[in-house]
């Protein structure tokens, strides 16, 4: 992403990218197989959560079938850490709400 913001927009991005391995790429593969267990694995093709493994909520078995998709397919994962949700709070400053209303908009306004 960071990439095509800078080429369509012209600028450099204003959040960070999410760290992303790549599991075509054998070193990143075997980092990511020996600490499945901590990350959020995703289908490349995938839309709307489906196929996603979160690490740290699965269980062992769902951990060994993520390990064998992986293994069988790895141009068709990526990993990434678990990142933790958003505040809607924090983003409103100075206008704290008891609830959240949704999802965060990262549209400026």
């Amino acid at each position: 992403m960071p990439d095509l913001t800078r080429y369509y927009l012209e600028e450099d991005p204003i959040l960070p990218n999410v760290d992303t391995w790549r599991l075509e790429e054998r070193d990143a593969r075997e980092e990511v197989l020996d600490r499945l267990d901590e990350l959020v694995v995703k289908p490349v093709d995938g839309a709307g959560g489906k196929g996603v493994l979160i690490g740290p909520k699965a269980s062992s078995a769902d951990l060994a079938a993520a390990k064998e998709r992986i293994l069988e397919d790895p141009r068709g994962w990526i990993a990434q850490p678990v990142v933790q949700a958003l505040d809607r709070a924090n983003l409103d400053r100075g206008r704290a709400r008891a609830a959240p209303r949704g999802p965060p908009s990262l549209r400026h306004q």
